[in-house]
């Protein structure tokens, strides 16, 4: 069974750590038997983290955004590497400079990042169902979900995902797409298609996974 390690960087609110934790509850509640180690004594910002092995902030050269490619790579080289591992950060996430994004998954290893820099502004309830719907498109990326673009209702959008009108694994572009999104699935209360949970029973079914 697959235990995910949440690790934080260093900067996130207390504000922040609570809409988190929030979120973290609701992916509990779709995911129960799911394992969660949450490292949020640990931040990789500053500190050890059960290892011995310092977690190094990669910053690009304008100095307030995080780069999600060089952040991944951060985590292959830890005491992680070889585990399920989402990493919260504060920071503005990007992946070409000066765009930026809400999260970011390693497709070829359980790695994920997701920012919570663009929900700070937003109204509460637009901030919980945002933050919630990041978490659920970035841990479906984790747990296999909308992978194999030969699979039917799959597409290659910034890699691959599902193209079932109301799921967690459709992409969306920019903050009102996302939250219409959101909101179609919380209505619904379908977070993820048929698909994308076949997909996701099948990794379980993994061996290592």
């Amino acid at each position: 069974m697959t235990t995910l390690h949440i690790v934080y960087d260093d900067v996130l609110t207390a504000r922040d750590k609570q809409a988190v934790a929030l979120a973290l509850s609701h992916i509990h509640d779709i995911f129960p038997e799911l394992r969660m180690h949450n490292h949020m004594n640990h931040p990789f910002g500053e500190g050890n983290l059960n290892s011995g092995e310092r977690f190094v902030m990669k910053v690009n050269h304008t100095g307030n955004q995080v780069d999600a490619v060089s952040l991944i790579r951060v985590i292959d080289q830890s005491a992680l590497k070889d585990h399920a591992v989402l990493v919260v950060t504060g920071r503005d996430l990007t992946i070409k400079p000066p765009n930026w994004v809400f999260g970011a998954a390693s497709l070829g290893k359980s790695y994920a990042v997701i920012s919570v820099h663009r929900f700070q502004d937003l109204p509460y309830e637009d901030r919980k169902i945002a933050l919630r719907r990041t978490f659920r498109h970035e841990l479906g990326h984790i747990l296999g979900m909308a992978r194999d673009l030969k699979r039917p209702y799959t597409v290659e959008d910034s890699g691959p995902h599902c193209t079932h009108d109301v799921c967690a694994m459709r992409q969306t572009h920019g903050m009102k797409e996302l939250l219409m999104a959101a909101k179609a699935e919380e209505t619904s209360g379908q977070y993820y298609c048929q698909d994308c949970l076949m997909d996701y029973h099948k990794h379980m079914k993994t061996p290592g996974a």
